[in-house]
C-alpha cells in the first residue's frame, strides 16, 4: 500500500471514485484512454490490497520459516 496511507483510508478512497464514477461517465463521455486509466488504477488498488495478504508468512509452519532464513 502507499505509504501515506493505510487500508481503510484507501478502501474510503477507492469507494468515494466508485460512487462517483458513475455521474462523471454522464458528464464526460469518457475516451478510450480514460477509461483504460480508471481500470489500471482500480486494478492497482486491488493488487495491494490482496498482496498483504500473499505475503503475509506469519500462518506458515517452523519448518517452511527456517528453509527462508
Amino acid at each position: 500500500m502507499n505509504q501515506g496511507l493505510n487500508r481503510e483510508n484507501s478502501g474510503t478512497s477507492f469507494d468515494m471514485i466508485q460512487a462517483i464514477k458513475p455521474q462523471a461517465q454522464g458528464m464526460w463521455k469518457l475516451d478510450d484512454e480514460l477509461e483504460t486509466r480508471i481500470q489500471s488504477f482500480e486494478m492497482g488498488f486491488r493488487m495491494q490490497a490482496e498482496a498483504q495478504k500473499v505475503f503475509d508468512v506469519s500462518g506458515e509452519s517452523e519448518a517452511t520459516k527456517k528453509l527462508t532464513a
